[in-house]
């Protein structure tokens, strides 16, 4: 920002993408609701939401350190110590219990949609997110930390936020172990 020299981070989508397909424009607007509504230290936060003639710019709080999955690579970090995993699961626990209070399931939690500022965690990319609902039914997510029961059935099934519990679990033991269970 030029007059308070803030940095922020901006998500770029295409606005003939996103409006000519109805299920990007709800995820869209979905993502945005959640990040501009929650304040939060451990869930990233929208600022401006603009619309040009080509493309929809989310402007997002700056993570000094990029991703956890790139932040672990880049430092040759394939685990942590136990004591400092429990402090970064700690700050994930404080994120998702936010989201819980307020009826939003993650739906594609990973290293990868982890964000690192000033050594703080803070959850992202709630571009398959759902808001305002206890159950979800659609199949969503990454298969490597996605809940064996979206994981091994159909489509339109039944699934709560223990779905997301289990990606919390997955992530967990990826920054104990160095490897995905």
């Amino acid at each position: 920002h030029k007059i308070t020299n803030k940095i922020y981070a901006i998500k770029t989508f295409s606005v003939k993408r996103i409006d000519s397909n109805p299920k990007l424009k709800s995820l869209m607007n979905c993502e945005v609701t959640i990040m501009k509504q929650i304040n939060h230290p451990n869930i990233i936060h929208l600022f401006e939401f603009l619309k040009s003639a080509d493309n929809y710019y989310l402007v997002l709080q700056y993570c000094d350190q990029g991703d956890l999955e790139n932040y672990m690579s880049e430092r040759n970090i394939t685990k942590f110590p136990e004591d400092k995993a429990i402090v970064l699961f700690q700050q994930i626990l404080n994120g998702f219990s936010e989201l819980r209070k307020n009826k939003i399931l993650h739906r594609d939690f990973k290293l990868a949609n982890i964000f690192v500022n000033d050594d703080t965690l803070i959850i992202g990319d709630f571009g398959l997110a759902k808001i305002g609902s206890e159950v979800a039914h659609t199949k969503l997510g990454t298969p490597l930390t996605m809940a064996p029961e979206l994981f091994f059935n159909e489509d339109n099934i039944t699934y709560s936020s223990k779905a997301d519990i289990w990606s919390i679990g997955v992530v967990f033991y990826q920054m104990v172990f160095g490897n995905p269970p």
